[in-house]
């Protein structure tokens, strides 16, 4: 998966928008939700650092804290908890 980092770091240091979406009917999502839902945690925390909204999405009802927290996922939550501040364990409660 260090090859999708790579190239989404070249990608970001050329210029790339990391808000843009994915405009097909249903789908809609950025690069940052497709890499939450898709256990790419490097690429999750290179879009975060690169000043990704994590609030962005709707994707089915949910952005990407809202993912993270639906589905118990840890390493999304943490990279969510370092953006905002919000407690790892408040938000399993």
């Amino acid at each position: 998966m260090s090859g999708y980092s790579d190239i989404v770091r070249k990608l970001i240091v050329g210029g790339a928008d990391v808000h843009i979406r994915d405009r097909k009917p249903g789908r809609e999502t950025t690069a940052l939700f497709e890499a939450a839902t898709g256990g790419y945690a490097e690429v999750l925390r290179i879009l975060i650092g690169a000043g990704a909204d994590i609030n962005a999405d709707k994707h089915m009802g949910l952005n990407v804290s809202g993912w993270g927290r639906k589905e118990q996922d840890q390493i999304v939550w943490e990279l969510v908890s370092l953006r905002t501040g919000i407690k790892l364990k408040a938000a399993f409660v």
